[in-house]
């Protein structure tokens, strides 16, 4: 019965930890000025070959004022309108090689600014492997301030 007990007490002092996210604080997963924040990921092989293709839905911001700093330096921004309203269309394209000798596991993509993690995407993750490459396309439409 002690030993119920004990491990039950155990569950209740440790059951924050679990329902953290993957940094261990909580980080905002949406904000009214970031209308829509997407990415796609193609992951080809060192001959070109299409490997895995997926869209993670698991965002963090994880700091909103350098993600804004990062996104007003990006020149090429289409503006639209969305109910009659103003905002920016900002797209970015990426590419990423692996360049290690061995097999790896992904599962998470960033956005960085000025060397800080600003955005980051989680998913399930897949293996890549030596020779890969990645494709990362980011859509992002914020309002215009």
């Amino acid at each position: 019965m002690n030993l119920v007990l004990i491990f039950a007490l155990g569950i209740i002092a440790l059951s924050p930890i679990f329902l953290m996210d993957v940094y261990g604080f909580t980080h905002n997963r949406s904000h009214p000025s970031l209308i829509e924040v997407s990415l796609q990921i193609q992951v080809r092989d060192s001959e070109g070959r299409l490997v895995a293709y997926f869209e993670p839905n698991l965002m963090y911001i994880l700091n909103l004022a350098k993600l804004h700093e990062r996104l007003d330096a990006i020149e090429n921004k289409e503006k639209i309108l969305i109910n009659g309203v103003e905002h920016e269309l900002i797209k970015l394209h990426q590419i990423g090689y692996h360049t290690e000798k061995h097999r790896d596991q992904v599962s998470a993509f960033l956005l960085y600014y000025q060397g800080e993690s600003v955005l980051l995407y989680n998913h399930d993750g897949y293996l890549i492997e030596p020779g890969d490459n990645w494709i990362t396309d980011w859509k992002i439409i914020r309002t215009i301030s």
